[in-house]
Formats: structure tokens, C-alpha cells, sequence
């Protein structure tokens, strides 16, 4: 309900998914129709981005292998496996090796906006321990985060967290969603709903 809740209440031309759509690796048959029931939901004049995160993966191979994949035969979705530039973005997955998404960041046209599904030195993970040892210095793009779950902003990076609730230390954690700009301008919404 609640991604259709945006959806509905926001006329944008992209919809991006920063990454872990799935909880476990091997999503059940049910998780994978609540996903397909989703995106049959979005018109199909949007074009949709489905990022890979590290639940979605099938191993920590960094192969790209992902269950995602299953939903790349609908015309306006594109699910973003490795690094990749697509019109004025730069993709850049989960990778479980760390050196691939740095040498990845380095690599970003300068006009590009970076969306990703990783961390960097600082931030933390579920469980409080850090998860990236990225520094703050390697992005010169404005970047757009998944992975870590708690909203946050450093510098030329947002985090813009999960909007739903992990552990018992995430719950009623306040919850957003970006709206972006092609220029990297962007408004950062609570979901309150």
C-alpha cells in the first residue's frame, strides 16, 4: 500500500528502487507475485528501475545472479545487475567487494547522478556494526544510497533508509522517499501512511 500510495501521489517520469525488494535471497513464490503485483501497478509510461541490493542477490558472488531478473521481460522495467549509466544516472549495485564499487565512483560522469546500494565509512548497519570502509572523499556526484536503514545525509550523499522497519531498534523510525530531479535537486518526503 504504501509504495502505491506514492506512486499515486507523485507524477514522476522514473520510479528507482534502491535496492533489497526481497528479505531473504531466495524469495518465496508469495514475495515474488507482491513484487509483480507492484509493478503491474505503475502505468507503463513510467520507466522503472529495480537496483540490485544485497538481499536481492542469489549469492555473494557479485555475478549479478538475482530473482529480480524474473521481471525484466515487462517492457518499462530495468533491473540493474552490475554498474551500469542510463540516462543521466549511474547504477552501481551491491557488491560484496568493496574495491568495485570504489573504483566504480571513480569512474561516474561528472553530470551523473549515482544511485546505489551500499555504505560508506561511517555508517552502520542493522545490527550497529559498520558495514563499508568507502570514504566520504570518493563521492563527488550527488548519490543516492539504499542499504543502510536509517535516513541520512552527509555531504554529496543521502541515505535515503527503508521505509519499513527491519528490528525491534528500527521501529518507529521516521521514513522517507526522494523525489529527484534531473539536475540532482531532490525533496526528501516522510511516509506517513
Amino acid at each position: 500500500q504504501t509504495i502505491k500510495k506514492i506512486i499515486d501521489s507523485e507524477n514522476c517520469q522514473d520510479i528507482i528502487f534502491l535496492g533489497d525488494l526481497f528479505e531473504k535471497r531466495s524469495p518465496s513464490p508469495k514475495v515474488l507475485l507482491a513484487l509483480q503485483t507492484i509493478l503491474d501497478y505503475i502505468p507503463r509510461d513510467k520507466k522503472v528501475y529495480l537496483l540490485r541490493g544485497n538481499h536481492c542477490s542469489q549469492t555473494k558472488a557479485d555475478d549479478g545472479l538475482t530473482a529480480l531478473s524474473l521481471f525484466e521481460y515487462k517492457r518499462n522495467v530495468t533491473v540493474i545487475k552490475h554498474t551500469r549509466s542510463v540516462n543521466g544516472y549511474t547504477f552501481i549495485p551491491h557488491y560484496e567487494n568493496e574495491r568495485t564499487i570504489i573504483e566504480d565512483l571513480s569512474r561516474v560522469p561528472d553530470a551523473d547522478i549515482v544511485l546505489g546500494h551500499f555504505g560508506f565509512n561511517g555508517c552502520l548497519n542493522p545490527m550497529g556494526d559498520p558495514d563499508f570502509n568507502i570514504s566520504v572523499d570518493m563521492f563527488t556526484n550527488r548519490t543516492f544510497l539504499g542499504h543502510i536503514h536509517h535516513y541520512k545525509e552527509t555531504k554529496e550523499i543521502t541515505i535515503v533508509g527503508t521505509p519499513y522497519s527491519t528490528s525491534f531498534q528500527e521501529a518507529n523510525k521516521d521514513s522517507y522517499y526522494a523525489v529527484v530531479d534531473t539536475k540532482g535537486n531532490y525533496k526528501m518526503k516522510p511516509i506517513n501512511f
